[in-house]
């Protein structure tokens, strides 16, 4: 079996793991050397790697967009303020707890995590053009 070194040191790398350990853990404790490993232990190392490595491409949960947008005009509006206060966080957990209210009280009746991407684009066209547009209205009295 051919064996890529340069894979394997690129994998390490991109995980901050050094090959000692992984050696050591693969040939469970046998040994610290690389070309020491068995054809068998060499596979198992390569494809333990390697999914952790495709792990960091994080793809955003469907919708996210939505709800990131939903969130930046409730802060606009203001709902990340608690008693003319902002909380330590930034008031996100205000602000997800008040969507999650609003959002139960609307047609889906779920909370605002629990919403597909077509029932998130109806609720942030509602946010849009019914909370939003109020808010502004009540800010030019």
């Amino acid at each position: 079996m051919t064996r890529n070194y340069r894979q394997l040191y690129s994998l390490l790398k991109l995980q901050g793991l050094t090959k000692e350990e992984c050696v050591l853990e693969v040939s469970k404790g046998r040994t610290d050397s690389a070309k020491e490993l068995t054809d068998a232990e060499w596979s198992v190392l390569i494809l333990w790697l390697t999914p952790i490595h495709k792990a960091q491409h994080w793809q955003p949960k469907p919708g996210d967009r939505q709800r990131k947008k939903m969130i930046s005009i409730a802060r606009q509006m203001n709902w990340h303020m608690s008693t003319n206060r902002p909380i330590q966080d930034k008031g996100i957990t205000l602000i997800m707890a008040r969507l999650d209210n609003w959002a139960l009280a609307q047609k889906f009746k779920k909370p605002l995590m629990q919403h597909s991407e077509q029932e998130l684009n109806v609720l942030l066209s509602i946010f849009e053009e019914k909370v939003y547009k109020s808010y502004l209205k009540d800010l030019n009295r």
